[in-house]
């Protein structure tokens, strides 16, 4: 369970490019001899573009809330035509 830990680690450390110029050659030369590295840093930076996907799904939805709620409220409505009120 420990190696898988520290496997982790160094797998998170890479993907999220905390390495340093030799820690990167040294973990790259892994890659290139671990078959099974490879496939879960794949399998890793797929999950990390999909979790990136999901929260700005998120995040524009939020928006689109926000937005939404303001523009029913009159106030808000009358103080943007204030603001942007040709004179």
């Amino acid at each position: 369970m420990r190696t898988s830990l520290n496997e982790l680690v160094e797998i998170e450390k890479y993907v999220l490019k905390k390495y340093s110029g030799a820690e990167k050659i040294l973990f790259e030369a892994k890659l290139l001899l671990d078959g099974e590295l490879r496939r879960k840093v794949f399998l890793q930076k797929k999950i990390y573009h999909l979790l990136n996907l999901f929260y700005r799904k998120e995040l524009k939805n939020q928006a689109r809330d926000v937005y939404e709620t303001l523009m029913i409220n009159p106030e808000f409505q009358k103080e943007i035509k204030g603001i942007f009120k040709q004179e």
